[in-house]
């Protein structure tokens, strides 16, 4: 029988290695399909799915409980939106005040 993903979290919260390669086993292509389609970039999709998955073996507790899928999912594709969010601030022309002496 297989081990729920609930549990498997709070293996990884023990510290289970185990637990951790049997989630990302699971769910790795989940996370960087999402982060491939919102970004259209597969070396900014590899480096998210690895950001997703540090954050849960270091942060096991951030998931509160429910469909891990979905929490993870969400935790993705949040992640990607930001990587867009700071590309489009960096591509930014920054603004010239106009009375600024030359």
């Amino acid at each position: 029988m297989a081990v729920d993903d609930t549990q498997l979290v709070k293996r990884v919260a023990a510290g289970e290695h185990e637990a951790f390669a049997t989630l990302y086993d699971r769910h790795a292509a989940l996370v960087y399909g999402i982060a491939r389609r919102v970004l259209d970039n597969q070396q900014q999709a590899e480096d998210i799915t690895q950001s997703v998955f540090l954050q849960i073996w270091s942060r096991p507790q951030a998931f509160a409980g429910g469909n891990f899928a979905a929490w993870l999912a969400r935790v993705a594709r949040n992640a990607a939106l930001d990587v867009l969010r700071s590309a489009a601030v960096r591509k930014r022309e920054p603004e010239m005040p106009t009375d600024m002496p030359s």
